[in-house]
């Protein structure tokens, strides 16, 4: 019985020892393996990127398309290295005009509208402001007309007639995409896409008065355009002309000659303007206007001003403008522009060039983003032409006369989101 008791008694002991040695144990050391750590440029997980777009590609031929082409939202999630950017662009490839969907810096589907029989025959080609439709000029035999196309509900181009100057700059879209206004025999009319109704601007009394550059104004009640008598123009395209507000309710065809329209500008002396566009918030305009020197040489020039047509000053490229000589020897030169969606400021090529005996780059070429500050914000080198902007304000359709011409895409940064090969006249859906 004591045996048992002392038994017992180390037993106990023995516990009160272990317990008491494991209390005084060093606690354990961490695990080796260490914890990820996220990079500071990294930041905290984002939120995963919304669902592709349900759209119907563009699969089926223009005769038969049934499924329109929308207003595309910026709603799916970007790949690693482009935005989020769903869009269609139009352009001209091998004597095609073609529109290609484009998702993310990748394309899609691409499908063909019209081939013009003869090479070079397609001059110019924009989108209306909804998306909608696509105008453009075109020679299918020995004169230019301008053409119509529903991108939206398909179907074949219609030709609304001859384009009798025929440089490409003899239609406009209004801003709610109702009407067409474009040049027709020496005058200039509207066509409703709507109904198919064409309707006749002004008159005048024989060939020699030419229109150009017919825009509405923003509120899509007039129409302006740049007129000039023909016999005033010598043999390196130098007139006289003025910006002409002509009436959309027809009353101007009854006002023989074009001295009866009201005249936005007084009269300017140089060759005919290359562009001219209001802003999108309708509050400034811009234009480019050319002056012929001599030799090789024509004299250009950015210009903003008010939406009434008062107060136009240049819109000089900082880092080219000090290159141009006081004689415009160097001079510069530039043909390509396009206002950023918010109204800040334009987009547009250019470059000074030395052409004594050769054409020499001087500086450029170049595409640069100027506010109407004058402030000079972005630079891309290279020789680009045909500048056009997406909605986002995020993508440059452009065409680079590198290595072709070639259709591209660019970002704001110039880097390459796109390459649809050799093209011209490419023009990114507004």
């Amino acid at each position: 019985m004591v045996k048992k008791q002392q038994l017992i008694t180390i037993f106990v002991l023995a516990v009160i020892l272990i317990m008491i040695a494991c209390s005084t144990l060093p606690e354990q050391a961490p695990s080796s393996t260490p914890i990820p750590v996220l990079p500071a440029t990294q930041g905290l997980p984002t939120e995963a990127p919304a669902p592709a777009s349900t759209q119907k590609p563009l699969d089926t031929p223009a005769s038969a398309i049934s499924s329109p082409v929308p207003t595309i939202p910026v709603t799916i999630g970007a790949n690693p290295t482009e935005p989020a950017v769903e869009t269609y662009v139009a352009y001209v490839q091998n004597d095609s005009l073609l529109v290609t969907h484009v998702m993310s810096g990748k394309s899609l589907e691409t499908r063909e509208y019209i081939k013009s029989p003869q090479s070079g025959g397609i001059m110019r080609i924009g989108w209306s402001p909804s998306g909608e439709y696509l105008a453009f000029t075109m020679i299918p035999d020995s004169n230019p007309h301008v053409y119509i196309v529903n991108v939206k509900a398909g179907g074949k181009p219609i030709d609304l007639g001859i384009a009798d100057l025929g440089n490409g700059n003899d239609w406009a879209w209004s801003p709610d995409s109702r009407l067409l206004a474009f040049e027709h025999e020496y005058e200039l009319w509207d066509y409703s896409p709507a109904n198919g109704t064409k309707k006749q601007l002004t008159t005048h009394l024989g060939v020699e008065w030419l229109w150009s550059l017919p825009v509405f104004t923003p509120d899509g009640k007039a129409l302006w355009a740049v007129g000039t008598d023909s016999s005033n123009m010598d043999f390196h395209g130098t007139t006289l002309y003025k910006i002409y507000r002509v009436p959309l309710d027809g009353s101007g065809a009854n006002l023989n000659p074009p001295g009866h329209l009201a005249s936005i500008t007084e009269e300017i002396k140089g060759t005919l303007p290359l562009d001219l566009r209001f802003s999108p918030d309708g509050q400034n305009l811009a234009i480019i206007t050319t002056e012929y020197i001599e030799n090789c040489a024509q004299k250009a020039s950015y210009q903003v001003g008010n939406a009434d047509g008062k107060d136009i000053r240049d819109l000089p490229i900082p880092s080219l403008s000090a290159m141009v000589g006081p004689n415009q020897n160097p001079y510069f030169y530039g043909d390509s522009m396009v206002w950023d969606p918010q109204s800040k400021g334009l987009w547009v090529n250019g470059e000074v060039r030395e052409c004594t005996f050769t054409v020499t780059d001087v500086g450029g070429p170049q595409i640069s983003y100027i506010t109407l500050d004058g402030q000079e914000h972005e630079q891309i080198p290279g020789s680009f032409s045909h500048l056009s902007i997406d909605r986002t304000g995020r993508l440059l359709g452009v065409v680079n006369a590198k290595d072709g011409p070639r259709v591209q895409i660019l970002g704001r940064d110039g880097h390459l989101v796109l390459d649809l090969g050799q093209g011209d006249l490419t023009v990114l859906q507004p």
